[in-house]
Parts: C-alpha cells; structure tokens; sequence
C-alpha cells in the first residue's frame, strides 16, 4: 500500500492514499507522483484553487467526491475542529452529511455560512490541506 505525506498547518500526517485520497485522486487524473497534485491536468483542465466549480446541495461528481475527501483528511489531521464535523462516505452526493461539513468549516474558518462551496471555501480547504 502506498502511503503519502499531507502537510497540514505545519503538522505532517501520515495518510494512507488508499482509503482516503486514492480514489478521489484517481478519479480526476491527479498525477500522484507530481509535486503539486492540486495544480495537476485533469481530463477537463487544469484546477487551482482559483478555478473549482462552485458546489451546493445536491451537486454530485468528481468535485464532490474530492471535498468529501478533503474533508476526511481534515478531520483525520485537525482535532480542534468541532465535534460536529463528521467524517463523510465519499460517495460524490452533496447529501445533507457534507452541507452540515461545509457549514461547519465554514463557520470554523471565519467564512460566510452559506453552505456553498465557492471559490473562498476551495482556497481555505487548499490552504488546510498543504496545497
């Protein structure tokens, strides 16, 4: 099993790709190997933190499938979030579990409370997540 290393805030945790990233990864074409994954080509394009689609309720897909696996990590690397943030099924449905996730980083994060995944909320997920 290949094991990857995500910085986060300084902190380095140890993450087995497999069950938590792989798949997501995968799924959008990230070259795993590259030193910058996020900035990595996807069949689509290119994404940045400055070129996501903007997620909501009920979206589905790929993007949904790498938030929920933002998510995970964050979880996994940040105890101080709070109890209310749960770890998600990656499943790419932006069902009621990730909007609860969304709010409750947003809130976390001094952002607008929207539970709207826009450009703002992609850029503090990067930034916590060491891209």
């Amino acid at each position: 099993m290949k094991l990857n290393k995500i910085k986060f805030n300084k902190l380095m945790c140890l993450v087995i790709t497999t069950s938590i990233i792989g798949t997501s990864i995968l799924t959008l074409g990230f070259n795993a190997e590259a030193a910058d994954p996020v900035t990595s080509t996807i069949s689509t394009g290119t994404t940045t933190g400055t070129n996501l689609p903007t997620l909501k309720y009920s979206s589905t897909g790929q993007y949904v499938y790498l938030l929920q696996s933002y998510f995970n990590i964050i979880k996994v690397c940040n105890p101080q979030l709070p109890s209310t943030f749960s770890q998600l099924e990656v499943d790419g449905v932006f069902g009621a579990k990730t909007l609860n996730n969304v709010k409750v980083y947003q809130e976390y994060k001094n952002l607008t409370v929207d539970g709207v995944v826009g450009q703002q909320t992609w850029n503090a997920l990067h930034k916590d997540i060491g891209y």
